[in-house]
Formats: C-alpha cells, structure tokens, sequence
C-alpha cells in the first residue's frame, strides 16, 4: 500500500471501496509446444518442437486486451511454426533451425505486445519424423548402406593387401632372379683368384 500511495497519491486509499488491484507477475515463462505437425516439401510428416520465453511487459494489455493472453500466444506460436516451416526441404528444416526460429519470433513478436506479452529467445528445438513406417523403412536403408560401406571397406583392403603381396612377390622374386645371375659370376671370379696360387688351386 505505501508503494501505491507513493506513486498514485491519496487516490489509492479509495481502491479498496470503488476498484479492484490486480496482481501481474513481470517474471520470464519459458513454454515447450511438442509436435507441432508440419509437412516437408517431400510430403513426409514432420513433428517439430519449439521453445520460447515471454514475459509480461504492459500489464494492462495484458489483463484488458484478452481474455486468455498465454493461450492465445501459445496458438499463435504454433500456427506461425506451421506457416513457417511447412512445405521446406528436409535439409532446411533440420540445418537453418536458427534462421526459422527468428522467423517465428519476428511474426509473432507483434501480436504479443499488443496483448501485453514481450516475446523473448525462441527456438526450434526438434525436429524429428513422425510416421513410423517411414522411420523403420530410413532404418533400415540405414543398415543396409551401412553395410554396403562396410563390405566396400572389407573387399577394398583385401584388394589392398592382395597388391601389397603381390608387389612383395614381384619384388622378391626379381631380387632372387638378380641373385641367380650375379652367382655364376662371382663364382668364376673367386676361382679365377684362386688360381693365381696353384699351391692353394691344388688342395
């Protein structure tokens, strides 16, 4: 009481008998909407989830300009991530969530203060498939390229190693030949030594 006769004067003495005092909390309210339903521009049913905070910032609009502020916002942050995120690509839908999320606060922002609220970060948190016939059929190409990757990588080190010894061999046996070669000639030359003495060329 001593702060509202501070600020409206002797007046507020007299709300008690001809007004009534309203309470509005100015904390931040964070709110998580799951499955917000959307369709990518390949048709396949999308199930988002969008976070965001608000805060009351005109308590008048607030309690005046709508009779449910909070779910009003709520909807209106659930069409705006319908509107914006229906009919994209995948690739943008999971990789520009940044770009979309100002998108959805920059359309819903205005309405919001008309009712009173400031809306604060927003941001799209999940994006995810929702049919589950098309989860199990990714699924499973999933594990079938994967396999696919794996014998790939299997049968190109076979192959790798298949050339390595085949190298070794390649080189291994063109040592040897070189050796059989060199043989006879290293021979003669020891014996050709050997005969400058005949005492050692004899025995």
């Amino acid at each position: 009481m001593n702060s509202s006769f501070t600020k409206f004067g002797p007046r507020s003495l007299l709300v008690p008998y001809f007004g009534k005092v309203y309470t509005v909390s100015n904390s931040i309210h964070q709110y998580y909407l799951r499955n917000q339903f959307v369709n990518s521009e390949e048709g396949a049913p999308m199930g988002v989830g969008i976070w965001y905070e608000c805060y009351v910032s005109n308590p008048t609009a607030y309690l005046f300009e709508n009779s449910e502020p909070v779910r009003s916002l709520s909807a209106n942050v659930s069409t705006s991530v319908i509107k914006q995120l229906s009919n994209l690509e995948l690739d943008v839908l999971w990789e520009d969530r940044d770009a979309l999320s100002r998108k959805v606060r920059e359309e819903v922002s205005p309405t919001s203060q008309q009712w009173g609220f400031t809306l604060g970060s927003t941001y799209i948190r999940k994006v995810a498939f929702r049919d589950q016939g098309m989860i199990k059929e990714i699924e499973r190409k999933v594990v079938n390229r994967l396999r696919q990757v794996t014998a790939s990588m299997c049968q190109d080190g076979e192959n790798r190693v298949a050339i390595i010894r085949s190298n070794a061999e390649k080189e291994a046996s063109r040592r040897l030949g070189k050796a059989q070669a060199v043989r006879p000639q290293i021979v003669g030359e020891a014996l050709s030594e050997i005969r400058k003495n005949p005492e050692v060329a004899e025995v």
